[in-house]
């Protein structure tokens, strides 16, 4: 009997093996063939794949086609973020390290030395005065920078030395929040923590009129992959201008690249739930998440979590700043 390669087929399948003998493995071998000629090497990341063609029979598991999948996804995952992706990326955990071990070895990443005229010293906190990468840093630590402000670092992306000032991994912490409230921050400013900074601090690292600082965005979508965007010009006027944006410079990131995602918001001022700045004439932005709005479209980072789903599924959002 002739079937196509379709989900239909593959259920039909299945159902002809659970009617089979315990130990004929002749349907199972038809069906991991069906799905490695649907899905090419990628057939056994598959959770259904490893259970019927690894666990039932074993002699339809390709363990070398399974390892090249592996080296493929790891080199994928490893390529934008370094070794931390790779460590902190639950789907990246259990294709590579778990299956294969490529995530225990120590990963080259790139580390830009810090000047000898402009070490990195501890704060009476105990905390580094800088997000410069160091022997000892870590890809994501706190830092008390020179004015004060305590924040998290990114000590590998890109060579580091970036202020993380949004962090989102799922909808428990609210972004919904009152004017007051965006500007002092809110959330749990720790390396695992979701948080906003807060607009005054971030106006003060990046001022307008100052020397600028770059943005970076980087997300983790459900399916495991990061993807970012880069600015190269980013500033905050201060709150007499409701922290107007002022963002230019997007650079292309190939393959990666999440598009030119904050062009609709140069220029705008801050919306928060209790102040409407938006251009929108109907609906006050604000009340959906704090945020540059112009009239309420997508992607807006701070939005309710499920609204964000909406323009793409994703498992993490950091938005960081380098000073120039």
């Amino acid at each position: 009997m002739g079937c196509a390669i379709s989900p239909v087929c593959l259920v039909l399948v299945f159902a002809l093996h659970a009617a089979s003998a315990g130990d004929n493995c002749g349907t199972d071998r038809w069906y991991c063939k069906a799905l490695k000629r649907a899905g090419g090497k990628s057939f056994c990341l598959r959770p259904f794949a490893r259970r019927f063609c690894k666990n039932i029979c074993g002699h339809c598991y390709d363990p070398q086609v399974c390892k090249d999948a592996d080296n493929a996804l790891c080199n994928r995952a490893l390529l934008p973020g370094g070794n931390f992706y790779c460590r902190t990326n639950r789907r990246a955990k259990e294709n590579c390290k778990a299956s294969c071990g490529l995530c225990d070895k120590e990963v080259a990443t790139p580390t830009t030395k810090v000047p000898k005229d402009k070490p990195t010293t501890k704060t009476p906190s105990g905390l580094p005065d800088n997000c410069k990468p160091s022997a000892t840093s870590q890809p994501r630590q706190l830092a008390e920078l020179p004015n004060g402000i305590r924040v998290v670092c990114d000590t590998v992306t890109d060579g580091g030395n970036w202020v993380i000032f949004q962090r989102r991994t799922g909808p428990g912490q609210s972004f919904v929040k009152t004017w007051q409230e965006s500007k002092d921050g809110f959330g749990d400013r720790i390396p695992t923590g979701d948080f906003w900074l807060g607009n005054e601090n971030l106006h003060t690292l990046c001022p307008t009129g100052g020397s600028g600082c770059e943005l970076r965005i980087d997300i983790t979508t459900a399916m495991g992959s990061l993807r970012y965007a880069v600015y190269s010009s980013f500033t905050l006027s201060p709150e007499a201008e409701d922290y107007r944006l002022n963002v230019a410079g997007k650079s292309a990131t190939g393959k990666f690249d999440i598009g030119d995602v904050m062009r609709y918001y140069n220029g705008m001022k801050f919306s928060a739930a209790d102040r409407d700045n938006d251009l929108s004439a109907a609906v006050h932005c604000g009340t959906t998440g704090g945020w540059w709005h112009l009239n309420c479209v997508l992607p807006n980072f701070n939005s309710v979590w499920t609204k964000l789903q909406a323009w793409m599924p994703l498992e993490r959002v950091e938005m960081k700043v380098r000073m120039a």
